[in-house]
């Protein structure tokens, strides 16, 4: 089955899963609304109104991401396990595993863009770190997200640096995920890929050609990943070169312009 967050006050689906919910009905999926707080301030499991099942019933959730911070996701997960015996498709590790570019980093990193991770970063690691990614404009965001306004560092001004930092932090809020992650500030090209990954196979197959130089190893690393259903973005350095920009839960990232009948009528193929 899949679950959609429902609209506040309204006991129809969450208007921005709209054009999902039909497509997945239509594909011959479940679909049951669930009644998620809307993730900053109470925990997940607090929100749940899902059907309860007497026999354990596998099932996806398709909406809003939810904090792996203060366990929110875990209480989501064993609320739904234990009260309605719905089984997610990722557990909790695996759901950090892909949100958090941290986890992600070990895997990937030989095509990752060179990345730092700095828990409580002071004047002197960020001058470290400008050493150790060879840039002095550098990318920044928490582990999870970015914001436009905040993302860039010019390490010649290091207390400016500093204040943009905290400023992230402060925007983000009680969203600021585990810490702050530094890459160089590189120009990419404008094509990017979201390959989607259901249980070691890559959905996209089936509706696009990959890139053709798409490495072996690389693919492998994409099939043996710990997440049972997560993306992964791709793109391209200006000359041409394939870099892995991140990767993210495939319960809460966005299609982007997939269109959501193709997307469910592949993923119905391969669910159980």
């Amino acid at each position: 089955m899949i679950l959609f967050p429902k609209q506040p006050h309204e006991n129809v689906v969450d208007y921005m899963f709209l054009d999902e919910y039909l497509a997945a009905q239509k594909a011959g999926f479940k679909c049951h609304l669930i009644i998620p707080e809307r993730i900053k301030d109470t925990p997940m499991s607090v929100g749940i109104k899902a059907p309860k099942f007497e026999k354990e019933t596998n099932g996806i959730y398709r909406g809003w991401i939810i904090r792996s911070n203060n366990n929110y996701y875990t209480g989501f997960y064993h609320g739904l396990l234990d009260v309605n015996r719905i089984k997610l498709v990722n557990n909790p590790f695996q759901y950090k595993t892909a949100q958090f570019l941290c986890e992600s980093y070990s895997h990937f990193n030989n095509w990752m863009i060179p990345s730092v991770f700095l828990q409580h970063p002071t004047k002197k690691m960020i001058k470290l770190a400008t050493k150790q990614l060879k840039s002095l404009n550098l990318f920044v965001k928490d582990y999870v997200k970015s914001e436009p306004q905040y993302n860039k560092i010019d390490v010649r001004d290091v207390d400016g640096g500093m204040d943009i930092l905290n400023s992230l932090k402060e925007e983000r809020g009680d969203m600021f995920e585990g810490g702050f992650v530094l890459r160089p500030y590189v120009d990419l090209m404008s094509v990017e890929y979201r390959l989607w990954v259901y249980k070691g196979r890559i959905l996209n197959e089936f509706w696009e050609k990959l890139p053709e130089d798409l490495p072996a190893l690389l693919y492998k690393k994409i099939e043996s990943f710990k997440s049972d259903f997560y993306t992964i973005d791709i793109g391209r350095y200006k000359n041409g070169q394939l870099v892995v920009i991140e990767t993210g839960d495939g319960q809460v990232s966005g299609l982007k312009a997939l269109s959501p009948e193709i997307f469910y009528n592949q993923l119905k193929k391969f669910v159980k």
